[in-house]
């Protein structure tokens, strides 16, 4: 996956991965998302020490948690893919919501309102990710292959695909600097852009306009 963001803006794209932000140091996990969410009753009360159950639906890989004691809770480091979770606590029955899609820097809120019930009874819920991310101020955007397949771009360059996002400007009035992926995001200079490549820094000096200036 080829994911990339841009301060406060990522998109991902198959193949590479590129991170442009304004502080580089905290870049590291930036290809990743999250899943947060409340458990409570039916009646509104929130429920501590419910199981939460998130699955990878293409690999199968688990992670488990519990919600605190305001009945909330939070699973982070999430590759991009679709998952399900399940949630479950004594004297209620399960809840399962599946087709949820991660992308980079996502974190959808995924609430239970369980119904009291016997705890070997399990619905199944499919849903769709939330539109509206309600959990963080990110911006991001998904570049599907499709589009990385028919759309126009100069050389191939992959980077050219930022500028689909609303905040994303190239500066064409140096032209002494041809370097390519010389664009901005939201007015930030093209000096703070930071790519890695599968979470490894990819840049290699004044190639990716990374001279460290501020």
């Amino acid at each position: 996956m080829l994911s990339v963001r841009v301060n406060h803006l990522s998109f991902r794209l198959a193949g590479v991965i590129g991170v442009l932000c304004l502080a580089l140091p905290t870049c590291a996990q930036i290809d990743t998302g999250a899943i947060v969410g409340t458990i409570t009753d039916q009646s509104g009360a929130s429920i501590p020490k419910a199981s939460i159950v998130v699955t990878n639906e293409a690999t199968g890989v688990v992670f488990n948690t519990r919600t605190n004691d305001s009945g909330q809770y939070q699973v982070t480091a999430l590759i991009p893919g679709h998952y399900s979770v399940k949630a479950s606590a004594t004297g209620f029955d399960s809840e399962l919501r599946t087709g949820i899609q991660i992308d980079v820097q996502s974190r959808p809120a995924i609430d239970f309102a369980l119904k009291v019930g016997h705890a070997t009874q399990t619905v199944e819920v499919t849903s769709a990710t939330p539109v509206l991310q309600t959990q963080t101020a990110d911006v991001g955007a998904v570049v599907q292959r499709q589009q990385i397949n028919d759309l126009p771009l100069n050389g191939r360059r992959y980077s050219d695909l930022s500028l689909l996002e609303a905040g994303i400007t190239r500066n064409l009035t140096n032209t002494n600097n041809t370097a390519p992926d010389r664009f901005s995001s939201n007015g930030n200079w093209e000096t703070q852009n930071y790519f890695s490549l599968d979470g490894i820094d990819n840049n290699s000096g004044s190639t990716n306009l990374q001279e460290s200036t501020v």
